[in-house]
């Protein structure tokens, strides 16, 4: 198998002059196309990074309100709901996420026409994997006085939503020192030690022996008649073999 005969003669093969116009103009659209990507890579890679906020790096919930209060970011999924634009995600599907007049992420529920407090009505939604869930958990628990797993759920769900609530909670407040502390349980027994040396070993039966007593009890004779009698038990410390008497 071949392919066509002039592919064999080299003196036959066609000219190709690169800077023929239509090849100029060709050659510079395919370029301008790429710088067009290349530039919308970038672009959009700057505008993804933005300034964003550590939270790792705060201990204090007030501290980290107060830092924040100098910055912004705003995610891709805030975006879309700005823009009412964009893939919808299952979340804001489910929750009905909105954007408030505070600027933040917000939940729609049935109870929207109910004479309620807006944060009620409609709670700030959290981040699920987030540290600055847990500085809003740890700051309501302090606050109102190391409060328990139910009294923390009841606080946070008056202004925010977080998935999963009770388990959040839950896991948080048992990191709490104070309450570890107080609510700590008492040492625990030692585990008994080894047996000594002349214990577990071969010995005739009653080698060693405790004796207990115990009376007085009333038996009846054979004739009828009632007395007292003790009983003198036996037991044999190796075996646990009982004789009593």
């Amino acid at each position: 198998m071949h392919g066509p005969d002039w592919l064999t003669e080299e003196d036959i093969w066609p000219e190709w002059n690169r800077d023929e116009a239509h090849i100029v103009s060709t050659i510079a659209q395919q370029e301008a196309i790429v710088d067009t990507t290349l530039a919308t890579k970038s672009n959009f890679t700057t505008r993804r990074i933005g300034i964003v906020i550590d939270v790792n790096n705060f201990n204090s919930f007030e501290k980290f309100l107060r830092i924040t209060a100098y910055k912004k970011h705003y995610s891709e999924i805030i975006q879309d709901l700005q823009t009412e634009k964009g893939k919808q995600y299952n979340l804001v599907k489910q929750l009905k996420l909105y954007i408030g007049k505070d600027k933040l992420m917000r939940c729609n529920g049935r109870i929207i026409n109910a004479p309620l407090e807006e944060n009620i009505k409609c709670p700030i939604l959290l981040p699920a994997k987030d540290k600055l869930k847990q500085l809003i958990i740890m700051d309501a628990h302090v606050t109102h006085l190391h409060s328990g797993l139910s009294s923390t759920v009841t606080l946070l769900r008056q202004t925010y939503w977080i998935p999963s609530i009770r388990h959040v909670i839950k896991s948080t407040i048992h990191k709490c020192v104070i309450c570890l502390t107080v609510a700590s349980r008492p040492y625990l027994v030692p585990e008994p030690p080894p047996s000594p040396k002349d214990r577990p070993i071969e010995a005739p039966l009653f080698t060693v022996t405790e004796v207990a007593f115990t009376g007085a009890l009333n038996v009846r004779n054979t004739d009828g008649q009632t007395s007292i009698v003790y009983i003198c038990l036996f037991t044999c410390a190796n075996t646990r073999a009982v004789h009593w008497k």
